[in-house]
């Protein structure tokens, strides 16, 4: 067995870049799941939506701070 010695704020670096990401994810399905529910009562309004959003993502804007 192999001792692997993690500093502090390596670790803290991880887990903050993780805990960034996951809260991305979470807020990118909460998104996809009110466009879905959009679509049912107007698709064009969920599509305007969606262009929106992916032309901010294209632009590299956080979408995440909206």
């Amino acid at each position: 067995m192999e001792t692997v010695t993690v500093y502090k704020h390596s670790y803290d670096d991880l887990n903050e870049s993780y805990n960034a990401k996951s809260y991305e994810v979470s807020y990118l399905k909460g998104i996809i799941t009110g466009l879905s529910m959009i679509a049912e009562e107007s698709p064009e309004e969920a599509a305007r939506q969606l262009h929106e959003l992916d032309e901010k993502i294209r632009k590299g804007v956080d979408i995440t701070g909206l």
